[in-house]
C-alpha cells in the first residue's frame, strides 16, 4: 500500500498561505494532518475578542514559466 508524505507540501498552498499571512498578524495559518478537501485552515482573531475560522481549498496549475494559483475559501471579513 503506497504512503502519501504529508510533510510536502505543494508549491501553490505554500504561495497562498504566504499571501494570507502577510496581511496581518491577525491572521494565522494551519496546514491540516489529513489531506482531504481542505488545504489550508486561517484564522482570524477579530477586534471582540473571537477568532473567525475559514477553510480553503487551492488549485495551483503550472505552464511553462508561468504559474497561477486560484483558491476558494469563506472569505475572512
Amino acid at each position: 500500500m503506497p504512503y502519501k508524505n504529508i510533510f510536502s507540501f505543494e508549491p501553490s498552498e505554500l504561495y497562498v498561505a504566504e499571501k494570507i499571512a502577510k496581511l496581518g498578524k491577525e491572521y494565522e495559518v494551519f496546514f491540516p494532518v489529513k489531506d482531504e478537501a481542505v488545504d489550508l485552515i486561517v484564522s482570524k482573531n477579530l477586534s471582540n475578542g473571537e477568532r473567525k475560522v475559514s477553510t480553503i481549498q487551492v488549485k495551483g496549475s503550472r505552464v511553462g514559466r508561468q504559474r497561477s494559483f486560484f483558491w476558494k475559501a469563506n472569505i475572512l471579513d
